[in-house]
């Protein structure tokens, strides 16, 4: 035997191993690498739509958060005028209560001293009364008699005097 080993090498063998090899390789790509090589496929186009679809909802998150903002500052803006609002008409509720209390406390105040004043000229005019009838009641019992024109000057003389 030869140990050459290109004297060894049957075309036959090479032929049929070459023949393997290709029937191998078609079945191999028709049912392993085509199918593997279209869900490989398959999976990057997901993955793209699934990027594009994650693109958008961050594109519509962000123009969402810029709305969210702008309406919170519009919300801002109205509660703050609501509470301006407020603050004015609670001001001008109590400027307007305290501004009839002060009317009524005047007016009650004037209508005392009205009945104040009332009550003293008729105290004075009673006084005034019972006064002449006693100083002339006495003139009469120590002098005889009395002038009353006298007597009602002295009274008021005195009362004017004392009183006022």
């Amino acid at each position: 035997m030869e140990l050459n080993p290109l004297k060894q090498i049957d075309p036959l063998v090479i032929g049929a191993v070459i023949a393997i090899f290709t029937l191998t390789g078609f079945a191999l790509r028709k049912w392993f690498f085509l199918p593997y090589i279209a869900v490989m496929e398959e999976r990057a186009q997901k993955i793209e739509d699934a990027e594009a679809v994650f693109a958008e909802a961050e594109r519509i998150v962000a123009e969402a958060e810029v709305a969210t903002a702008e309406e919170v500052a519009r919300a801002r803006e109205q509660a703050d005028l609501l509470m301006r609002q407020a603050r004015e008409h609670h001001d001008a509720y109590r400027r307007e209560t305290v501004d009839a209390a002060m009317s009524e406390v005047a007016r009650l105040l004037e209508e005392g001293r009205a009945k104040i004043s009332e009550a003293r000229e008729n105290e004075l005019s009673s006084l005034r009364t019972q006064a002449v009838e006693c100083v002339n009641l006495a003139c009469a019992k120590l002098m005889g008699s009395a002038d009353e024109e006298t007597t009602a000057a002295a009274v008021d003389k005195l009362l004017t005097r004392r009183v006022h």
